[in-house]
């Protein structure tokens, strides 16, 4: 969590996107960034190549 407070104090409208096979660990930052969705991305191991790259694209398009 501290790594990403020290991106957002540099740049508020950065958009991170995280991988994790940690249902735990997803849902903790999905709450920590509840209010960030449209800048936090959230996927979810195991995932195909070609839905995790229509994942980017659409979060990276918003």
């Amino acid at each position: 969590m501290d790594l990403l407070d020290r991106i957002k104090k540099e740049d508020d409208k950065i958009k991170v996107c995280l991988f994790t096979a940690s249902e735990e660990f997803a849902a903790y930052y999905q709450n920590a960034f509840n209010n960030s969705k449209d800048n936090f991305l959230m996927i979810l191991k195991p995932i195909s190549i070609p839905i995790m790259n229509k994942e980017i694209e659409q979060f990276l398009n918003r």
